[in-house]
């Protein structure tokens, strides 16, 4: 099911002309070299600043578990010390982290 979620995901995003050729060509992909994270540097930036509303530059690691908890799923955790400050650097680096440890069908 994953892979029909990603896959569908890709479509929607996307949008190809040929929608059939596009999944060919993604299933392609995937069978080589693996699923990557739909979410990029940019997006886990922007989901920092909605986390810091008032722009100081931190959130707590409260804040960045309830966003991977959002992402992944209620079981998802960043393994962090409840209540640390991260700044959007170790954000990003913490969540990436924990992105692709959950990529399906990586090779």
């Amino acid at each position: 099911p994953a892979l029909l979620e990603l896959m569908t995901a890709e479509l929607l995003f996307h949008k190809p002309d040929d929608p059939r050729a596009f999944i060919v060509d993604y299933l392609t992909r995937v069978k080589s070299g693996g699923t990557k994270p739909l979410l990029d540097v940019k997006d886990l930036e922007t989901v920092f600043g909605m986390f810091d509303v008032v722009n100081r530059g931190v959130i707590s690691s409260d804040q960045a578990e309830r966003a991977l908890r959002n992402l992944l799923g209620p079981d998802a955790s960043l393994g962090l010390e409840p209540g640390t400050p991260l700044t959007k650097g170790q954000f990003v680096d913490a969540m990436n982290q924990a992105l692709q440890a959950n990529v399906p069908y990586k090779q």
